[in-house]
C-alpha cells in the first residue's frame, strides 16, 4: 500500500487530471484531425489496395504509413503544444495558472503521448486485426501485431522527448523549426560528405575501380545509427519487413537512455524558464552552433572532392553560407576573429584528415584484396569489348567452395601485375560476398595477351562438371 500511495502521490505531482481533461476538451479539434488523417492514410487506403488485388503489399503499406505518420505527429504536436513558450503574454498566462510548472510540463507531455499513440495504434489495428489472413505464419503475426507496434511506440516517445527538448530550449517558432531541420539533416550531410570525400581520396592510391571504402561505409552507417533517430527507426522497420531481421538492441537502449536524459534536461529547463525569454534569439550549444559547425564541416569535405580553381570558388561559397548562417542565428551582422578562426580550423582539420587518409592508404583499411575473414563467396567476371562486336563475358560464381575462393584470390593477386590503364578492351571484375550480405567489388583493365594463359587454365579447371556439382556456376554472356 505504501508503494501504491507513493506512486499516486508522485503522479499527482507530475500530472494534473483536471488540466488533462481541459486539454482534451480544448484540443479536441486537433485530436479529431489527427485521427481522421490516420484513418484515411492507414486503414482506408489499405482496404482499397486490398480490394484492388494488391493484398500482398497492403501490410507493408500499413506499417510504413503508420511509421511515417507517427514520426510526423511526434514532431509536429510538441511544437504546437509548446508554442505558448514563444509569446510573453502566453507564458505569463500559463505560468500564472494554479498549477506548478513541473505539473504543467508533465500534463502537456502526457497529453502529447496519448494523442499520438492512440491515433496511430487504433488505426493500425483497425486494419491489421480484421485482415490478419494476409499474414501467413505465427511468427509474422507476432511481428506485425506485437513487435512492430512496440518499436513504433518506443520511437514515438523518444522522438517526442527529443523534439520537446528543442522546443523548450528555443525562444521562437522560427528557431525551433530551423534547429529541428538542422538536427535531421546534419548527420546525413556528414555521412554523404565523408563517403564522397574518402572515395575521391582513395582514387589517388588504388589500382582499379570499385567500392574500396565499403568497410568505412559501414563505420559511417553506424554513425548514422547513433546520431539520427529517424534513420535507425526506419532502417529497423525495413529490416523487419523485408529481411525479418532485428537491429542490434543496443541501439534501442542507447536512444532510450538518451531520451531519458533529454527528458530530465527538458524538465529542468521548463521549470527554470522565464517569460522574458520568449521571442528572443535562441542560444544553446546544441542549437545553431552545433548545426552550423557540422554542416559547414561536411561541405568543406565536399570541397576537397574538386580540383583546381573550383576548390577556391566552392570554399568561398561555403564561407559566405557560413557567415549567413551565423548572422541569421545572431540576428545581427557582426564579424570577429573567432568566426574566421573556426572556419580556418575546420579547413585545416579536414585537409589533415585527407592527408593522413592518403598517406596511410585509407587508415590501413583500404586494400585491393578485401579481408577474407568474413568472405562467404566470390564471383569473377572477365569481359572483352570490341568496336565491331558485342561485349563478350564469362562469369564464375563460386558459392562457399574454399578451393575456388583461394584460387580466385590468387587470380586477383596476379591480375594486379598485368594492369594496363591504356587498354579498356579487356576487363576483369571480382565481387566478394560477405557473411552479413554486403558485397565489395574490384574492376581492373588488364593486358589481354599476358594474362590470357593463367586465366584460360583457371576457367578450364572450374568449367568441369565436378566443380559445378559443388555449386560453382559458369555463365557465358
Amino acid at each position: 500500500m505504501k508503494w501504491r500511495e507513493r506512486g499516486i502521490e508522485v503522479m499527482n505531482k507530475i500530472i494534473d487530471r483536471n488540466y488533462l481533461k481541459y486539454l482534451f476538451k480544448s484540443k479536441k479539434n486537433i485530436l479529431i484531425l489527427l485521427f481522421m488523417i490516420s484513418f484515411v492514410c492507414i486503414p482506408f487506403i489499405s482496404i482499397l489496395m486490398y480490394s484492388d488485388g494488391l493484398r500482398e503489399y497492403t501490410i507493408q503499406y500499413a506499417v510504413m504509413m503508420s511509421c511515417v505518420l507517427a514520426m510526423l505527429f511526434s514532431v509536429g504536436l510538441p511544437i504546437y503544444l509548446f508554442e505558448m513558450l514563444y509569446h510573453k503574454r502566453s507564458c505569463d498566462l500559463y505560468f500564472s495558472l494554479p498549477i506548478k510548472k513541473q505539473t504543467l510540463f508533465g500534463t502537456i507531455l502526457l497529453f502529447n503521448f496519448i494523442v499520438v499513440l492512440s491515433c496511430i495504434s487504433i488505426n493500425y489495428y483497425i486494419y491489421i486485426l480484421p485482415f490478419s489472413n494476409v499474414i501467413h505464419t505465427e511468427l509474422s503475426n507476432i511481428m506485425f501485431c506485437v513487435l512492430i507496434p512496440l518499436i513504433i511506440v518506443i520511437s514515438c516517445i523518444c522522438t517526442q522527448l527529443l523534439v520537446t527538448f528543442i522546443c523548450i530550449r528555443s525562444n521562437n517558432i522560427l528557431d525551433t523549426l530551423f534547429i529541428l531541420i538542422g538536427h535531421v539533416l546534419a548527420p546525413f550531410v556528414i555521412y554523404a560528405a565523408m563517403i564522397m570525400f574518402l572515395s575521391s581520396k582513395a582514387d589517388l592510391f588504388v589500382l582499379g575501380n570499385g567500392n574500396y571504402i565499403a568497410m568505412l561505409d559501414t563505420v559511417f552507417m553506424h554513425f548514422l545509427e547513433y546520431t539520427s533517430l529517424p534513420f535507425i527507426f526506419f532502417s529497423t522497420i525495413f529490416k523487419i519487413l523485408y529481411n525479418q531481421q532485428m537491429t542490434n538492441l543496443f541501439y534501442g537502449a542507447y536512444w532510450i537512455v538518451l531520451s531519458m536524459l533529454v527528458f530530465y534536461l527538458s524538465y529542468r529547463y521548463f521549470v527554470r524558464r522565464k517569460a522574458e525569454e520568449s521571442g528572443k534569439r535562441t542560444s544553446f550549444i546544441f542549437g545553431y552552433p552545433y548545426i552550423i559547425t557540422i554542416i559547414i564541416f561536411g561541405l568543406i569535405f565536399l570541397a576537397q572532392c574538386l580540383h583546381g580553381i573550383a576548390v577556391i570558388v566552392f570554399l568561398t561559397v561555403i564561407f559566405m553560407l557560413y557567415l549567413f548562417m551565423i548572422f541569421f542565428s545572431n540576428r545581427r551582422i557582426s564579424l570577429n576573429y573567432r568566426m574566421v578562426g573556426l572556419f580556418v580550423i575546420l579547413i585545416m582539420i579536414s585537409y589533415g584528415i585527407g592527408y593522413v587518409f592518403v598517406q596511410t592508404k585509407g587508415f590501413y583499411l583500404v586494400k585491393e584484396i578485401p579481408n577474407l575473414k568474413n568472405i562467404e563467396g566470390i564471383t569473377i567476371q572477365v569481359s572483352k569489348y570490341s568496336d565491331t562486336q558485342d561485349p563478350q563475358s564469362i562469369r564464375l560464381e563460386g558459392g562457399k567452395v574454399k578451393e575456388f575462393i583461394d584460387d580466385t584470390v590468387q587470380i586477383h593477386e596476379k591480375s594486379l601485375e598485368y594492369i594496363n590503364c591504356s587498354n579498356f578492351n579487356f576487363e576483369i571484375m571480382f565481387i566478394y560476398q560477405y557473411k552479413n550480405g554486403n558485397t565489395s567489388h574490384r574492376i581492373y583493365y588488364i593486358d589481354e595477351l599476358t594474362s590470357q594463359t593463367f586465366l584460360e587454365d583457371y576457367f578450364k579447371k572450374y568449367s568441369d562438371s565436378e566443380y559445378q556439382k559443388k555449386g560453382i556456376i559458369l555463365r557465358n554472356e
